[in-house]
Parts: structure tokens; sequence; C-alpha cells
């Protein structure tokens, strides 16, 4: 006679719980430098790593299902389990924000506009997302257990850029505000500037002794006509003369600096104009549009041109 015991009995699944209850993620939109031309990046906190025990931890399992609630708020990196172990970790996942997300797009997009109707304006948009990684799973005998870990990200911007200006009056001489690319940097102040003519159509602007040089300036312009671009941008280069015509910025971006001899030279385009006999149209903050459709509805083409039916539309 042969006496034999067979356990047949299984080790239920009674509890699940992470290492984490709550994860928060930070994404910072911060510029700096000039605020008409900011330098931009975007600051992501670093992944957080989220691991789940099972008690008993013997647990004679069927499957694991890792899901989150939101997937364009986070991204999870994880390994489910059907049955079989494989080399796959399934009790622990990596979860990320994710920033290229359209409600970011929008939050950073509303501070853009806010930006164009008031140039002076900072950026300060901000707002947050939540959403939930479920664990979930299931023993031989179908019962089931879950953990739930609450997950916020959170928009801020940083706005670290700075408005230049200056300001001034008397005998050629100029109020407002400028903005430097170079390393020469002049904050808001109420001294006195002067504009100097160093030969024909060639112009230099001074304040405190100090020649404006490879910057932007929002200067008053004493030689325009009244409620004629009194008061505008104007672009210095490297020497300190003022640019005219086309300009181009570092990132890639054009401009047009009014090139007529008629006491409004060298004065920043924005909006419409007609360069060499084609429409061009530039941005409130003077960038010109390119290969796409204006705000008025326009198609341009790559230089900038307006197109109709692929052809350029020239002005006789």
């Amino acid at each position: 006679m042969t006496f034999q015991i067979k356990d047949r009995t299984t080790v239920n699944v009674e509890d699940i719980f992470f290492n984490k209850q709550d994860l928060e993620f930070t994404i910072t939109r911060r510029l700096t430098g000039n605020r008409n031309y900011p330098k931009e990046e975007l600051l992501i906190s670093a992944p957080e790593s989220l691991t789940a025990s099972f008690k008993p931890e013997v647990s004679e399992l069927r499957s694991v299902e890792w899901m989150v609630s939101d997937p364009y708020i986070v991204d999870l990196d994880s390994h489910d389990y059907c049955g079989e172990i494989g080399d796959h970790d399934y009790k622990t996942a990596v979860v990320r924000a994710i920033s290229d997300t359209k409600w970011i797009k929008d939050l950073m997009a509303m501070d853009d506009e806010a930006y164009k109707s008031d140039m002076k304006t900072q950026r300060n948009n901000r707002g947050e997302r939540s959403a939930q990684i479920t664990l979930t799973a299931t023993d031989v005998l179908g019962n089931r257990e879950s953990a739930v870990c609450n997950v916020t990200v959170k928009f801020v911007t940083d706005d670290k850029t700075t408005l230049y200006s200056s300001s001034g009056s008397g005998g050629g001489s100029g109020s407002g505000s400028s903005s430097t690319s170079g390393s020469v940097e002049k904050k808001l102040s109420s001294e006195t500037g002067t504009w100097v003519q160093r030969e024909e159509n060639k112009w230099s602007y001074y304040k405190d002794g100090m020649k404006y040089a490879d910057q932007w300036a929002y200067i008053h312009n004493p030689y325009a006509a009244e409620k004629e671009h009194q008061e505008d941008w104007f672009r210095f280069d490297e020497d300190g003369m003022m640019c005219t015509g086309w300009y181009q910025e570092e990132d890639g971006g054009w401009y047009y600096l009014h090139d007529e001899k008629d006491g409004k030279q060298g004065y920043m385009y924005t909006g419409w104009h007609v360069i060499d006999g084609k429409w061009y149209c530039f941005g409130p903050d003077g960038r010109m549009y390119y290969s796409t459709l204006t705000p008025d509805g326009y198609f341009v083409d790559a230089s900038g041109a307006w197109i109709v039916d692929g052809e350029i539309q020239r002005v006789n």
C-alpha cells in the first residue's frame, strides 16, 4: 500500500501595493535673453521607477497588466505578464512625463498670442493634468487585485527674459527700448540717446557715450513725419551702423528694415509690404512668414513671396 499526498492548492493573490502612491513631474518652459528673441528650452523632471509588490510574494499569477488612464500625459515603459516569466520584469515600470503633447502646446500658444498683443508682456502660463497608473493582477483562480498610483504633471513657464530699452530727447535723439543679441546689454533707463550720421544714409545711435552695436533697439526717430513710425524697432550691426534691407537672425529668421531714404529709413517691417515687386508678410515681431498660410489667409512660398496656384504675384 502506498500513501501519497497530492497538494493541488494554490496561493492566491491577496493584495498589491506600489512603492509610491503618488508621482509628480514638472515641465518647465524656460525663456532667457532678449524677450523679443528669447532662447527657449523645455526642462522635464527625471523619469520615475514604479515597483509593485504582491502579497503573498509567492502568489500564483495568471496575468499582470499595466495601464495608464491618459497616454498623452505620461508614458509608461512596462511589461505585462501572461503566465510565462520570461526575461522581463513585470513588477517594475518606468514613468516619464510627456512634453510633446497638445495641452502643453496650447498653453504655450496662448502665452505667445498674449505676447504678440503686447510685446512687453512676459510669458507666464501654467497648468497641470492628472492620470492614474493601474496594475491589475489575476491569479490562477480568477481572483483580481489592483494597485493605483496617482500621477500629476505640472507645466510652468519660467520667463527670465529682459526687455531692453532706452529713452531720450533733443536734436537727433531718440527714446524707447533696446535689445541685444550680442554681449552689450542696455537695460531700462531714462538717459538721453542721440542719432549720429556717419556718412550719407549711415547712422549710429548712442546713449551715455556708448554706441549701440549688434542689437535691436526700440527707439524714437525724430526724422519721421508725425504718426509715421516715430517710434519703432531698429537693428544695429556689429560696427554700430543701422541696418537696412534684408536682415537674417542667427536662428534663421528673416526681417526687413525700411530701405527708403524718406526719414523712416531703418524701421522694422510688420504686416504686408511690397519689396522688389513682390508681396511679403511679416509677423508682429517682424519675422517673415514663409512656406505657410499667413494669418489673414494667403499662401507664401519658401522665399516668403505671396503666391497663387504656385505663381508669385508681382506688382508692376
